[in-house]
């Protein structure tokens, strides 16, 4: 009895701390963990999610079909069916828990499964032939896409990404094909450039961003933004050759320009050529045949790249040039006579021509006949005619023949031949100048009463052959005199200079220098004097007056004498002496003559066996030397 008690006992305890063990034990948490919260699957799809926890109880919940649940130490996996539902609902996201019981209640571990669909084709639309400047499309289209809101497109243009665009707003569910449309504007840079566009759809870590690119489109871009530019005489003679040229700038690309040039509407051959500034030279050559003639036809050159053209157009003018025939008789006469002129158009259609004949540059014939009589009457040994024709609507087409008639006349003299009065320089070689103006030339003399003045042989020109001279002229038609008056210049003589009253003068005294020279024309007169020296010139320069004679004026003085033919000059020295240094000078030298007249009388003492010498100062012989001393003691006077 006390044995089964105390196994009851001791059982009971067991199953008491057994449930305080297994309460203590289902009171403590657990949990799930299914991995990506975010799960992409594509649509139509069966995906299998798996759960691990550590708890007693867990289950898959979810509103999509389940099927293949299978549960496990710690986990349990279920297979659900992706895009469920109807329409567009079934391209939606949707959630399937996880929940596990932890601590008595159901904690859900929610997993969101979301359909996709991978484009199965991306394409790109636009030209392939591109216009410098304009704006063009690349179109974009991703064709079965979901979700859009991963969905990014690029466009590139080689490597170069030029337009990227995203969805991540975008509320539409479902298989969508999305179109994305850039605008370009084309570029020299684009040609032979491929464009592409790329659909990248990001589908979270597994399976990652899944990328489609379009095929590529090569294009090419051209330019033909200006005209072309001819060049080209627009008024071309029948029977001759002309160039034209036509020149396009800034074309682009050069190699796919094509130039051509028509000749009313005839191709032309053109040659071409690159120039360094990446212009194009078409050049052409015209021969327009007389059918052509004084009609007007079109130049035209066309630019063409690719599928862009432009032209430019000239209009030309084919002309026939005059067909003249001109005469006039006779081709020499007298003066005043009169000549036959005679000028005819040998062209189809004359009235489409003007005419006109001139004689020296004078129109004669005023009633525009082809033939008319006309005095002769310039004194020109050639009188110079012309007949002249020009197109009626456009005179700078023009051509003129021209005759030459001699003209004989008798002499005269003009005075631009031979003046009244004519001015020779001494010296020079002649011929004298005196001509007279006569067809044929007239022999001309000139002559006076000593001799002939030469008019066609060098000689040397003297002042004796100045005077009065009578000239003749003489012709087979006539002859003619004039009187002339001849002027024989020469340049001055050495001057004469005179100084009165002398060149040697006292302090205060007056003094005139007078310098006189021959020439022709009269001499001017110029001087060089002492510094400082104040003086008064006189005559025209000639003459220097010094009113009052000072140390200063002393010196040289000289006179230039000069025309427009020479200068010539001489100089004259001027001394101004002091009245007090001239009685000095008059003491000094008697003392000395008195000196050497006592040397002189004591030698002769000497000589004559005497001594002593007091006998030879006696008073009386003094006298006489004071008297002839006066006059030197007196002051210098000189005016």
């Amino acid at each position: 009895m006390p044995v089964a008690l105390g196994t009851f006992c001791l059982s009971l305890s067991l199953v008491f701390m057994f449930g305080i063990c297994c309460a203590g034990a289902s009171q403590e948490p657990c949990q799930g963990n299914i991995g990506n919260r975010e799960v992409y699957a594509p649509f139509g799809d069966w995906v299998q999610l798996n759960c691990t926890h550590n708890c007693t109880q867990a289950e898959w919940e979810s509103r999509l079909r389940k099927m293949n649940i299978i549960r496990g130490p710690g986990w349990i996996s279920v297979e659900v069916e992706v895009g469920t539902g109807d329409g567009a609902d079934g391209w939606k996201a949707s959630n399937i828990s996880c929940t596990v019981l932890s601590r008595g209640e159901g904690v859900d571990n929610i997993v969101t499964v979301i359909p996709y669909e991978i484009p199965d084709l991306v394409t790109v639309d636009m030209e392939d032939t591109l216009e410098e400047g304009k704006s063009y499309d690349v179109t974009c289209t991703v064709h079965g896409v979901a979700p859009i809101q991963n969905l990014m497109v690029t466009v590139f243009r080689g490597k170069e990404m030029i337009h990227q665009k995203t969805f991540k707003d975008d509320s539409r569910d479902g298989n969508i094909t999305e179109t994305v449309t850039f605008s370009i504007t084309a570029q020299r840079s684009d040609n032979m450039k491929d464009f592409s566009c790329q659909a990248t759809l990001a589908l979270g870590t597994d399976p990652g961003n899944v990328i489609v690119e379009s095929s590529r489109v090569s294009v090419r871009t051209f330019a033909l933004p200006e005209k072309p530019k001819l060049e080209s005489d627009q008024w071309i003679e029948v029977g001759t050759k002309h160039n034209a040229m036509c020149t396009v700038s800034n074309a682009f690309p050069l190699e796919h320009l094509n130039l051509k040039m028509f000749f009313k509407k005839i191709a032309l051959n053109v040659t071409t050529t690159k120039m360094a500034d990446g212009s194009l030279l078409g050049f052409a050559e015209i021969s327009p045949d007389p059918s052509s003639s004084l009609e007007t036809h079109q130049l035209d050159c066309k630019a063409q790249v690719l599928s862009l053209s432009t032209e430019a157009f000239m209009d030309i003018y084919i002309y026939e040039s005059p067909n003249i025939s001109f005469t006039v008789f006779p081709d020499s006469v007298r003066l005043n006579e009169t000549v036959a002129v005679s000028c005819k158009l040998n062209n189809n259609n004359p009235e489409r021509y003007d005419m006109m004949i001139r004689m020296n540059e004078k129109r004669i014939c005023e009633d525009q006949t082809s033939y008319c009589n006309v005095s002769v009457n310039g004194r020109t040994p050639q009188s110079i005619v012309s007949c002249e024709a020009s197109l009626n609507i456009n005179p700078a087409i023009h051509k003129a023949i021209t005759k030459n008639i001699t003209v004989h006349y008798s002499p005269l003299f003009q005075d631009n031949q031979c003046p009244d009065q004519l001015v020779l320089t001494e010296g020079r070689n002649g011929p004298f100048e005196c001509r007279a103006d006569g067809n044929p030339p007239p022999i001309v003399t000139c002559s006076r009463n000593s001799g002939i003045l030469p008019t066609d042989k060098p000689f040397i020109i003297d002042r004796a052959q100045a005077g009065h001279y009578r000239c003749l002229a003489t012709n087979d038609y006539g002859t003619v005199n004039k009187s002339i008056e001849v002027e024989v210049q020469y340049p001055p003589v050495t001057p004469n200079i005179t100084a009165v009253p002398a060149a040697s003068i006292c302090e205060g005294g007056a003094l005139n220098i007078t310098c006189l020279s021959d020439g022709l024309p009269q001499p001017e007169y110029r001087w060089v004097i002492p510094v400082g020296a104040p003086v008064v010139f006189l005559n025209n320069n000639s003459v220097i007056f010094i009113p009052e004679a000072s140390s200063s004026h002393s010196g040289t003085y000289t006179c230039l004498a000069q025309n427009r033919h020479g200068e010539r000059s001489v100089e004259m020295m001027i001394v101004v002496t002091n009245n007090r240094r001239v009685i000095i000078l008059c003491v000094v030298v008697v003392v000395l003559t008195l000196a050497v007249i006592i040397g002189i009388l004591c030698y002769r003492k000497w000589i004559n066996g005497k001594k002593g010498f007091y006998n030879l100062w006696k008073p009386k012989p003094e006298k006489p030397q004071e008297e002839e001393m006066a006059p030197i003691k007196a002051p210098c006077n000189n005016h």
